[in-house]
């Protein structure tokens, strides 16, 4: 568990804009190091590159979130479902301290997405949590504590799916919409049937989470349509390439 917690939080400082702009700032230091100050009567005129750091605005946080994907969550992923195989040999029951540790790996996944939603390989991050967190063996455990981490990383991920490459997804019928759209229907299951009210308050939670994932996608590629309306000058039909998104619309 404490192994887990420091993943936790090495993957939350990378995910920081105090990680991307450590190196910036040691750099700066030593140009500043080196710089003549030249003296106009008594102002001294100093100019280092942090001050083009002050004007990137906020938009331009610098963070390594890049490094999250590969060096944390897939080695994690590796050894969960190595654990995973284990405890679904024949013959092995899990018990409650089996259940509580692989509930807290789920959830560590579910922050790790957070942590790189704005990393390049977000999406591949993203589907892949969900894919291992809709194992029958997790989803459909014994243990509610279990099932409730399985729809708690489930909706950590939903929230953390950036609009753009979502609607993409649906539109090309990729895998993470698969991902996506097979654990909706399982926490669908769940909110009906399951005997835990807390499985269930779990599984209300996740549903909103991906419901409001899949809006926030079909608004961004309708906003994406106006805009290349606009730009062609035309008041007739969309002439666009963004595809159609008539899966996205039932939510």
């Amino acid at each position: 568990m404490d192994t887990l917690s420091s993943l936790d939080e090495a993957m939350r400082r990378l995910a920081s804009s105090s990680a991307g702009s450590k190196r910036l700032n040691n750099s700066e230091n030593a140009d500043v190091s080196t710089q003549s100050v030249r003296k106009i009567g008594q102002e001294r005129i100093f100019a280092p590159k942090s001050m083009e750091k002050r004007a990137m605005g906020e938009k331009s946080i610098v963070t390594r979130s890049h490094l999250i994907g590969e060096c944390f969550v897939s080695p994690l992923l590796r050894a969960a479902a190595r654990r995973l195989e284990r405890q679904s040999a024949s013959g092995y029951t899990m018990d409650g301290l089996d259940a509580t540790v692989m509930g807290q790996i789920l959830y560590t996944l579910g922050q790790s997405a957070t942590y790189a939603r704005n990393a390049v390989d977000g999406p591949i991050i993203c589907r892949s949590i969900l894919e291992f967190a809709s194992a029958p063996a997790l989803a459909d455990s014994e243990h509610p504590h279990l099932r409730r981490s399985v729809l708690v990383a489930g909706a950590l991920v939903a929230t953390s799916l950036q609009e753009i490459p979502t609607a993409v997804s649906y539109a090309d019928e990729s895998a993470l919409a698969t991902a996506l759209e097979n654990f909706i229907e399982r926490a669908a299951y769940k909110h009906r049937s399951d005997v835990d009210e807390d499985v269930r308050v779990a599984a209300s939670y996740a549903l909103a989470a991906a419901a409001d994932s899949k809006t926030r996608a079909l608004e961004a590629f309708e906003r994406l349509a106006n805009l290349e309306l606009d730009r062609r000058g035309e008041s007739g039909a969309i002439e666009t390439e963004i595809p159609t998104l008539a899966g996205l619309s039932a939510l």
